[in-house]
Parts: C-alpha cells; sequence; structure tokens
C-alpha cells in the first residue's frame, strides 16, 4: 500500500544513490546538499513510523520496507565515507563499513527467513538505539565536513571527528546484532523446524 508512511520510506531507497553523488561532488553547495539528505534521512525515519501508527498504516510491508530503507540509506552515507581523502590512507574507514554492512545482511538474512515462515519479527531497542548512535554520528561527520568547506582549518579535524564518530557507531551496531540475533534464535530454530517437517 503506497500511503504517506511507506512513501517517505521509499523516499530513503531513492535518495541514498544522491548522497553518494553530491558527497562525491567536491563543492561547497554539494556537501550541504549531502548534509540535507542525511538530515532528511533521520526525519523520514522517524515520520513514516509516526504516520504509520497515527493513521493506522502499520503493515508487513511497512516493517521489512522500512529496515532496508534504513539500510540502504546509510549504508550509502558510510560508503561514501570511505572516499573521504582525509580518512582513507588507513585500512580501518573500510573495516569499519564492512562490519556494518555484515551485520545489517546478517539482521535482514535472519527477518528474511522469518517472513518466508509468515512471522515478521518485531525491532529490538537495540535496533533504535543503533540507529540513533548512527544518525548522530553520520550528521555530526557531515556537518564538520561542509563547514569545513567553507573555513579549511576544519579540514584537519576530520580524521579526528571520523574516528570519534565511528568507533561508539561500530560498537552499538555489533552490539545490536547480537542482542537482534540472540532474541530471536529460538525463534528461528523453531521456524526452521516446523519447515522441515512440512516438507518431510
Amino acid at each position: 500500500m503506497l500511503n504517506l508512511a511507506n512513501s517517505l520510506t521509499i523516499s530513503r531507497l531513492v535518495l541514498g544513490p544522491l548522497f553518494i553523488a553530491f558527497f562525491l561532488t567536491d563543492r561547497p553547495w554539494a556537501a550541504f546538499a549531502a548534509l540535507a539528505l542525511a538530515v532528511g534521512f533521520e526525519v523520514t525515519d522517524l515520520l513514516d513510523g509516526y504516520f504509520a501508527r497515527h493513521f493506522g498504516h502499520v503493515s508487513s510491508l511497512g516493517k521489512l520496507l522500512d529496515p532496508l530503507a534504513d539500510s540502504i540509506a546509510r549504508f550509502s552515507v558510510f560508503l561514501a565515507f570511505t572516499t573521504e581523502e582525509t580518512v582513507r590512507a588507513h585500512p580501518w574507514p573500510v573495516l569499519l563499513v564492512v562490519l556494518i554492512f555484515y551485520r545489517d545482511a546478517l539482521v535482514a538474512y535472519v527477518r528474511t527467513f522469518a517472513a518466508s515462515t509468515g512471522v515478521v519479527l518485531a525491532a529490538r531497542r537495540s535496533g533504535k538505539l543503533k540507529a540513533a548512535v548512527q544518525g548522530v554520528g553520520i550528521i555530526t561527520f557531515l556537518t564538520l565536513r561542509a563547514a569545513s568547506f567553507l573555513w579549511e582549518p576544519l579540514t584537519g579535524y576530520r580524521p579526528f571527528v571520523f574516528y570519534a564518530v565511528m568507533m561508539p557507531i561500530v560498537l552499538v551496531t555489533a552490539w545490536s546484532a547480537f542482542d537482534y540475533i540472540g532474541s530471536n534464535w529460538q525463534t528461528v530454530v523453531a521456524m526452521s523446524r516446523h519447515r522441515a517437517e512440512q516438507q518431510s
């Protein structure tokens, strides 16, 4: 159903590649445009859930699309970060982003497997905390990056701020993966056994 909530969710899917295009454009206006899009990702992430509950548009489709849109939007941001000249001299940026990608891929697989059996796994509070930490970190770094186009001395602080925001992001992201898998493990095992019994 293409309601307001789902439309906001889909916008994050569409605008993710546009963020990368702005980030790779080495101009002040593009840096601020990338920052504006990142803020838009976070705002629409809050609003789509609010509108879904407020207008009674909560659906299984929305529950599946929302984490997908979050992953696409935020991974577009983190992928763009690895092209940042001030931090890409070290291997760590790529490794940190890979860990985030692995987490989302693993959780997405578990969620998809559950959905294939007719079960929609609910989001965990750890996932919401992960989203909040990622959002704050992303906007913090992009704000500094945009400001450094206007005042060049700030450029030297980019690597420090990058690692300052990425380390907590990676730690909370990893913890949320263990929490999500651990809390749903028994459900997944039970569904696997039930599915095997039906096929036998």
